[in-house]
């Protein structure tokens, strides 16, 4: 039989060099052959042993495969080359049993005629040299999914037999010759019914592969099908994502020369509208969610999703086992529910409410239109600036979700639901103070600037949310700065990308010193920065902080509600916080002492009111006893306050600027009352 093997081998030489000419396959015939499995025979590319057609090692000493095109009207034959160069021909033997007839497994017999197949083909060759085995695998391609892809109801749509570019040696599928209706939905490429199939590796262990191949984006957002051909792999379990119903046609290609397989998609997207006329509110019910009280807080309002009366709406939320949960449009029992035909991951108790089997967090998917309720693993993302423009998987642990940002920039997130093939910021949500907030159907959400390497926290059962900074120590905050910004929970939602976030005022002639008034509320928090960024210069504690507390999350808390003056000086590494008696003097108010006349603060401590005795000029300054002592000194000058009598704006004296109402004379009798948190006066004139 040596014989018979080299009478092949050589025989087949003018062949394999004539055929090379050919058809620039460029596959040089290996002299000295290196150690190795190899696929040779006419079926095959390989006449002799050559480096395209030698197997790649998948797991060392049991297991190399190879993925190459037969023809039905050849044969071939696995060569075993040892370390003498030598080749060992092995034909075809017995056909064994195994649990899986898509992976017929055939024994390695010397001597023998080779192997042939029914039909050309992609075929995917799983040799195990210790058990002396090959597993036979066709490329069997076709679109896979858990929903419909099919106007009939078909969930799988097989590709048509492969053709071979012999020039270029590509295998290449279609779906068909024409433009066919796919359905939207989440799918894969599988050339075998199941993801994944096994293979003996020894006697008493398997190894598994993956027969899936999908696209290579990180979610189901960039997992997507265009008319350029994009690489697939068989790494990820992310399906690809058809978001709108069309007439499509899917072309699927493999490389031999590479080992890759590439995917588009081609045709016209038919857009359905939304569907309309289902409630605009969702609520959650149950024994954890409210105790069944409607008037509960705990009663979850779903979000919605698309758009209002779409039907649709999601949330996350931690669920125990056994514990009963209904929906209502309505925060009442009369129409409530627990299915709407279609449960998916959950059952329907006796007693009629809908239960999970088992505990764990899940997405709560609702939509009307289908009839369907689902509880899903929940998967949240992270894009935009913050992420460097990529796409990052949270990470979940426990019940809580996280994710480190990587460079400078704007944060966003989202939640993605299989039933859901809308747009991704349909599901989109972020942090403002503390909270999770869903986008729902509302506009654009407001920008939340990020810097890098600064960790993202979700706590989707509380709806609460943490971008967890570390202030800035005294030390490291700087001795001047071109900005101070003020941000808080009534300024701004504590999100330094608000139009609400407070810019200090810059003292005269300093760049240590910054000024504000305004009225806050008892427990107001507030934190500052240099830079309006998450993590970037802020801080809320200097060496010296007067009248405020500091919170256990590290930020500043007004103590009383009032009126204050917030005061920063980096020079000296001080925050004042404190009431302020607001003096006028000019005059106007009867002399130039600078305390000659002091405004009298309302009740409520929201405003200040002075009326002047005397005609003339008038200024105004605050004083707070952080003001004295300071070195150099804050004369009232330099945090002067006016009222423009024409806009009624107040606004604090600049370096650079005349002295305010410098040529305005004030009429006796005159009251000016002052709002800093309107930033507006009020001016009456009594009459005399």
């Amino acid at each position: 039989m040596k014989t018979i093997i080299k009478l092949l081998f050589v025989f087949s030489l003018p062949f394999i060099f004539c055929r090379c000419a050919d058809d620039g396959i460029h596959y040089e015939r290996e002299i000295n052959v290196p150690e190795g499995i190899y696929l040779t025979g006419s079926a095959s590319q390989f006449s002799v042993e050559a480096i395209n057609g030698k197997m790649n090692v998948i797991k060392e000493g049991t297991l190399v495969a190879l993925n190459t095109w037969l023809t039905s009207s050849g044969d071939f034959y696995i060569s075993l080359v040892g370390p003498d160069g030598q080749p060992v021909y092995y034909g075809q033997g017995a056909l064994l049993q195994n649990d899986n007839s898509e992976v017929p497994t055939y024994s390695l017999a010397p001597g023998t005629g080779g192997f042939r197949v029914m039909e050309d083909g992609l075929y995917q060759l799983i040799v195990n040299p210790l058990l002396k085995q090959v597993n036979i695998v066709p490329f069997n391609f076709r679109l896979t999914s858990k929903f419909e892809l099919t106007e009939d109801g078909e969930n799988e749509l097989f590709l048509q037999k492969p053709s071979y570019d012999h020039i270029n040696h590509v295998a290449t599928w279609v779906s068909s010759g024409e433009l066919e209706v796919i359905l939207p939905a989440e799918f894969s490429f599988n050339y075998t019914d199941n993801t994944s199939f096994d293979v003996k590796e020894t006697d008493t262990e398997k190894y598994t592969f993956s027969s899936m191949y999908t696209g290579t984006g990180g979610s189901i957002k960039m997992n997507v099908l265009t008319e350029e051909y994009a690489e697939l792999t068989n790494q990820s379990q992310v399906q690809l994502n058809l978001k709108n119903k069309g007439e499509y046609k899917v072309t699927l290609q493999y490389e031999v020369l590479t080992g890759k397989f590439f995917a588009k998609m081609t045709g016209n997207e038919i857009i359905e509208p939304e569907p309309e006329g289902y409630p605009e509110k969702l609520y959650m019910i149950g024994d954890e969610f409210g105790n069944w009280n409607w008037n509960s807080t705990n009663v979850v309002e779903m979000a919605p999703v698309g758009q209002l009366g779409n039907g649709a709406f999601w949330t996350i939320k931690y669920f125990n086992a056994g514990q009963g949960i209904k929906w209502a449009s309505e925060k009442s029992d009369a129409e409530s529910f627990a299915s709407l035909g279609t449960n998916v991951n959950y059952v329907v108790g006796s007693n009629g409410r809908a239960t999970v089997e088992t505990s764990g967090l899940y997405l709560v998917y609702v939509d009307m239109n289908r009839n369907l309720i689902t509880f899903e693993k929940p998967a949240v993302y992270g894009i935009g600036e913050c992420f460097d423009g990529q796409e990052v998987s949270f990470d979940l642990s426990g019940q809580n979700f996280s994710a480190v940002t990587t460079t400078q920039g704007n944060l966003q997130m989202y939640a993605t639901s299989d039933y859901n093939n809308r747009d991704w910021n349909t599901m989109e949500f972020n942090i403002y103070n503390g909270q999770i907030y869903y986008r729902g159907v509302g506009a654009t959400l407001e920008p939340v600037p990020v810097a890098s390497n600064i960790p993202i926290e979700l706590d989707f059962s509380q709806d609460k949310g943490k971008i967890a900074v570390t202030f800035a120590s005294p030390s490291d905050v700087p001795s001047t700065a071109k900005a101070i910004y003020m941000v808080g929970d009534e300024f701004g939602n504590m999100n330094w990308g608000s139009d609400g976030v407070i810019s200090l005022d810059k003292v005269w002639n300093s760049a240590d010193r910054w000024i504000h008034i305004n009225y806050f509320n008892a427990g107001t928090k507030l934190r500052f920065s240099t830079s309006k960024i998450f993590g970037d210069g802020e801080f809320t504690g200097l060496t010296n902080n007067v009248g405020f507390e500091i919170s256990d999350e590290g930020l500043v808390v007004i103590p009383q509600s009032g009126t204050y003056i917030i005061f920063v000086d980096l020079g000296s590494k001080t925050i004042s916080i404190q009431k302020p008696v607001i003096y006028g003097y000019g005059t106007a108010a009867g002399g130039n002492n600078e305390k000659i006349l002091p405004f009298t603060e309302s009740s409520d401590g929201k405003t200040f009111s002075v009326t002047l005795p005397n005609g003339g000029r008038f200024r105004i300054h605050p004083y707070i006893p952080a003001f004295d002592n300071l070195n150099p000194s804050f004369g009232a000058w330099k945090r002067e306050y006016a009222v423009n009598p024409e806009t009624l704006e107040i606004y604090l004296r600049k370096e650079g600027m005349d002295e305010p109402n410098k040529d305005y004379v004030w009429a006796a009798n005159t009251i000016i009352t002052l709002d800093f948190k309107a930033a507006k006066g009020i001016i009456v004139l009594l009459s005399r």
